[in-house]
């Protein structure tokens, strides 16, 4: 049996969908606009696209909410904010590549610039989604001061569309700040780089991003109201760092976090590892990432790493080094397993497996111990 691809418009056509590849023994896989490699899973899978079912349905811009069907396309909602002067503080990332809301949340990813306020999963307050049954479910609501029952919307961040089909999500929202400035610290060794991090850290300035670059640079970013705060940071900063610096503002240092954040040096083909450490893992991790001549970065003050892998192939290597360490990774891609490395037990989301999706119909999570998450 080939793949199919639908793109339906209405709750009602995904629904006959579901019940469709449910009848038929197939895995319903769901896609948004192909901004990120996807994990596909058996070739005899019904691929449904979320395109065809977007728009913003709410934006409450007094109350800080916002609320997009899951085909929306994150560049929308991120126009619509900016118009009211309002912005994700997540960073979302691939916007520019079409990705889509729901997309955004199945992968879980955040861009550089979450430091300061939180990630992808702090924000996202409300949700409807298809569970594998079809049935329709509302979880949280439209108002930040909402905490009643249990925070679904939250479980679905990261969960590669195995749980349910997103198909509408609300999220608080911030005021956008009015400046922003860099600091670019010159190529050091990655033991000194950690300790610029450490440095940074204890000047207890709020930071909207710390990065480790792939050629070992630190990009420090901070935020304010005005130009003259922004500037005494600029000159607090440049005397606790010994190696050469370089600062930028305006265009050019907007788009130089809007690169990293749309991933314009990742090739189509290449996947992405995400990896939760600490900084005293990186050194380790880096040297052996290193002799296996594989691309990496350290984002959020050096407590996630991203891996580039050329072609999943190069998976197994970076499998391998994850086991040595004790560290989990999650694979945004094409690949054979969602997570790898050393991933611990899977009886929590085993159950939850079960109770959303009892058929199995959005595909088994698998591991590379060979562990699967179905019913």
């Amino acid at each position: 049996m080939s793949t199919d691809f639908e793109q339906p418009e209405t709750v009602g056509h995904f629904q006959q969908l579901l019940e469709k590849a449910r009848l038929d023994g197939r895995q319903f896989v769901v896609a948004g606009a192909g901004s990120k490699q996807r994990i596909h899973g058996p070739k005899n899978n019904l691929v449904v696209s979320t395109t065809g079912y977007s728009g913003i349905v709410d934006h409450q811009a007094s109350d800080f909410t916002i609320t997009a069907l899951a085909g929306t396309p994150v560049h929308d909602v991120i126009r619509v904010l900016g118009a009211t002067g309002q912005f994700l503080p997540f960073d979302p990332v691939f916007a520019e590549r079409g990705a889509t809301l729901g997309g955004m949340i199945a992968a879980g990813l955040n861009g550089p610039c979450r430091l300061r306020f939180g990630g992808l999963r702090d924000f996202v307050i409300g949700c409807q989604f298809l569970d594998g049954t079809g049935k329709l479910i509302r979880a949280g609501g439209k108002v930040v001061k909402n905490a009643a029952g249990l925070d679904l919307p939250k479980f679905l961040v990261g969960s590669a569309g195995k749980f349910g089909l997103i198909l509408e999500a609300t999220f608080k929202v911030f005021p956008r700040p009015n400046c922003y400035h860099t600091m670019l610290s010159g190529v050091v060794e990655m033991a000194e780089a950690v300790t610029i991090i450490r440095k940074l850290l204890d000047t207890r300035i709020d930071f909207d991003a710390i990065e480790i670059l792939e050629d070992r640079r630190v990009a420090v970013r901070w935020s304010g109201d005005d130009d003259e705060r922004c500037g005494r940071i600029r000159d607090q900063l440049a005397g606790s760092i010994s190696s050469p610096v370089d600062f930028l503002s305006g265009p050019a240092e907007a788009k130089f976090w809007n690169n990293l954040a749309n991933f314009v040096f990742v090739g189509k083909n290449e996947l992405v590892v995400k990896v939760p450490i600490t900084r005293r893992d990186i050194v380790g991790l880096d040297r052996r990432l290193e002799y296996v001549d594989m691309r990496r970065r350290y984002g959020v003050a050096g407590n996630v790493a991203m891996i580039f892998v050329p072609n999943e192939s190069r998976i197994g290597k970076v499998d391998e080094i994850l086991r040595g360490l004790n560290l989990p990774g999650q694979v945004v891609g094409d690949a054979e397993h969602n997570l790898i490395g050393s991933v611990g037990s899977m009886h929590f989301l085993k159950r939850i497996k079960a109770a959303l999706d009892p058929a199995n119909v959005f595909g088994s999570i698998e591991t590379s111990a060979g562990h699967e998450v179905s019913p």
